[in-house]
């Protein structure tokens, strides 16, 4: 599944000291409809206490929210369909910069999702010469900012089948809506439950076994659109 960050840790044992290349992004998910402006900036601010080194890698989402999803790096921006600037940077600790993007492909009949990892790294650990142990550790913190163009004509279609306690969601539009949580209470309208978030891509589907035999509520969202939907 498709996530908004992701983590990376690494461990290297050296000596007692700490270090960071701390980054933070904002933002992590950007969603364009068609016919918005084609570039936009991301934010990498430097939170740590050394200069961090950035790479920036963009990459196409394919089959999301599948098994066989994939995060493909394609070199021409031309074929990607997006491409990015700087692709490496230099960040003073406290510093920011910007990163921008810009879409090489006209919006289609379907969402295009696009992936842009962004990764810091730290140089050499240095301790005081006064330091005896030998135990050190560096912590790297990435993230996956996602970057949605929505289609041209767009068309939320969320279609709700119920068997019991199962309650089964099939996206049948063309662009990806947030299912931003549900709720159902028993049959004195009592003891609610919330029930939990799922984004769905278009041509997916997905199925969550319910608490109780009773009505059900959920929000879908997508872009600035709420709506409402109802499971009896």
């Amino acid at each position: 599944m498709l996530r908004h960050n992701y983590l990376c840790l690494v461990f290297i044992f050296l000596m007692p000291a700490f270090a960071t290349a701390g980054i933070s992004v904002t933002p992590i998910l950007i969603d364009s409809p068609a016919g918005e402006a084609t570039k936009q900036d991301i934010r990498v601010s430097n939170v740590g206490n050394e200069t961090a080194y950035v790479t920036v890698t963009p990459k196409l989402m394919t089959n999301l929210g599948k098994k066989n999803e994939k995060a493909i790096a394609i070199s021409d921006p031309q074929k990607l369909g997006i491409v990015v600037s700087p692709q490496k940077m230099v960040i003073p600790a406290g510093k920011f910069r910007l990163v921008r993007f810009v879409f090489t492909k006209a919006p289609g009949k379907t969402d295009h999702i696009y992936r842009v990892d962004i990764k810091p790294s730290v140089g050499d650990l240095i301790f005081p010469q006064d330091q005896k142990s030998k135990l050190g550790v560096k912590l790297l913190v990435g993230y996956g900012v996602v970057i949605i163009q929505r289609p041209i004509k767009i068309n939320a279609d969320i279609q709700l089948n119920r068997d019991g306690k199962i309650l089964n969601f099939t996206n049948k539009g063309n662009t990806n809506v947030l299912l931003a949580g549900g709720k159902q209470c028993d049959a004195k309208g009592k003891n609610c439950k919330q029930l939990g978030p799922k984004r769905l891509y278009a041509g997916n589907t997905w199925q969550i076994k319910l608490p109780y035999d009773t009505p059900v509520s959920y929000q879908e969202l997508y872009l600035n659109e709420v709506k409402t939907v109802k499971s009896k």
